[in-house]
């Protein structure tokens, strides 16, 4: 099956790919596919019977005085479960609620509220595909305190290279402190960042760090939160 967008040419799918009509001829032993185009566009092939993986796009989240409210943007070309996941440690997930969405309704953004937040969630969406396939977003970590309220989220996450990206939305602008260790609990990076009120981009140039999983720690003061880290 040919599936097209609008995209421009590019390793991977960031808009939604649909189904284009395709006329099955003979060609020898074998056969062949063809099709009739008006535009320039980018192209995918894939089993009539599949589709393409769902995507996301984006993932957001930030306390408010109702609750922790998530947002996520996608990319999909067939029906997906969006199972939102919380969890009080960063390592172990509970369902806390799904979204079941049809492919026209990923040209639009999610949303879902946490009214039961804990003082320190995390977050992440987990998809299941009409075909029994999994995939997981990335984790969004949530802090209520108060009037404060802090965001950090590691992207991507595995980690491929020397560099990781974080994602910071604050309520006031802070000085976070940033450490690494490994799974046995050695430190192999430390550092601060100066960060303002809103959201901020930041890279952490990594450390030479064999593959495996790894423990980053942010936070200012006593109080600290983890993210599970897994190195490529």
């Amino acid at each position: 099956m040919i599936y097209k967008n609008n995209d421009f040419c590019s390793a991977t799918l960031n808009t939604a790919a649909l189904p284009y009509a395709t006329t099955k001829q003979d060609w020898g032993f074998d056969y062949v596919y063809s099709t009739e185009v008006t535009s320039f566009s980018s192209f995918y092939f894939a089993k009539a019977s599949g589709a393409l993986p769902v995507k996301i796009l984006s993932f957001t989240g930030i306390a408010q005085p109702a609750g922790n409210k998530l947002d996520w943007k996608t990319v999909c070309t067939n029906a997906v479960d969006f199972i939102i996941e919380r969890s009080t440690d960063g390592l172990h997930f509970d369902s806390i609620g799904i979204n079941k969405a049809q492919q026209i309704d990923c040209d639009h953004p999610f949303t879902f509220t946490d009214a039961t937040a804990a003082a320190i969630s995390y977050y992440r969406i987990k998809m299941l595909e009409d075909n029994g396939s999994i995939s997981y977003s990335s984790i969004v970590v949530i802090e209520r305190n108060g009037n404060k309220a802090l965001q950090v989220t590691l992207m991507p996450n595995p980690v491929v290279g020397s560099e990781a990206k974080l994602q910071i939305i604050s309520s006031q602008a802070q000085q976070l402190l940033i450490n690494i260790s490994d799974a046995q609990g050695r430190l192999v990076m430390n550092t601060s960042l100066k960060i303002n009120a809103g959201t901020n981009s930041q890279t952490l140039f990594l450390p030479a760090m064999s593959t495996g999983i790894y423990y980053l720690r942010y936070g200012s003061g006593h109080s600290q939160q983890t993210i599970k880290l897994i190195k490529q």
